[in-house]
């Protein structure tokens, strides 16, 4: 019995990391095509449908982002910590306003917790390093969420992301009209997407994540058949 075990456990291992990555990846590659196809739209001529729009977001009222205590719109807040080789995601949490993208011709609603936000200004992303223990990281974790790993020693390193009203920011989704007004939504396996880059650094940026995926995913793979093979023998 237990010489199955190992090499069944790590094609096991190999199998379940290759689905996740194949699904990450297609999402990436997806989004990059979904991005690439949509023509930009003024809000005055949205229709039902896929479309790009540009302008100021607008949001009712602030938020305060936990790490650096700044007034936003939107924040996204992750702790990391490096086990085993690798750095693993202790804390991901991300909160916002209702709001809108306005442009000249008028405003469409969206919901930013509904969407796949990616934050690229430079002073609208903070970076640090907390040491464990200490009273700083004891004091960040009072005010969210409780991280889904215990945080272990010597150091977790944190990045917290913001959008603030008036901000310029593009939007990818489907367009639909409820009760006279427009609002952008992700639909029909479709994602909404919003960004402060420009189209094509965030084209990029998904291509780029898809092939990250996919090169683990084939790591992924060779684990899985290198425990196949191991277990050959056995049958």
């Amino acid at each position: 019995m237990a010489t199955f075990l190992v090499p069944g456990l790590i094609a096991g291992v190999g199998f379940t990391v290759t689905t996740a990555c194949v699904a990450l990846a297609v999402r990436a590659f997806g989004n990059a095509r979904l991005l690439a196809d949509a023509a930009p739209t003024p809000v005055a001529e949205l229709d039902d449908g896929l479309h790009e729009v540009s302008g100021r977001l607008q949001a009712d009222g602030e938020l305060q982002a936990p790490q650096t205590g700044r007034a936003a719109a939107f924040y996204r807040l992750v702790l990391e910590q490096r086990r085993r080789n690798r750095w693993e995601t202790v804390l991901d949490q991300r909160a916002s306003l209702p709001g809108a993208i306005g442009d000249d011709t008028g405003a469409v609603a969206l919901r930013l917790d509904d969407a796949d936000v990616v934050v690229a200004s430079p002073d609208r992303v903070r970076t640090g390093v907390f040491a464990v223990p200490s009273a700083e990281l004891d004091a960040l974790l009072a005010r969210v969420a409780p991280p889904s790993i215990p945080p272990a020693g010597p150091f977790l390193r944190w990045r917290e992301e913001i959008l603030l009203a008036g901000d310029r920011v593009f939007a990818v989704g489907t367009a639909r009209n409820i009760e006279g007004e427009w609002a952008l939504h992700p639909v029909d396996g479709a994602p909404l997407l919003v960004s402060d880059r420009g189209e094509a650094d965030v084209v990029r940026h998904q291509r780029r994540a898809g092939q990250r995926w996919a090169a683990i995913g084939l790591v992924g793979i060779g684990v899985a058949l290198w425990g196949g093979w191991g277990l050959l023998p056995l049958l």
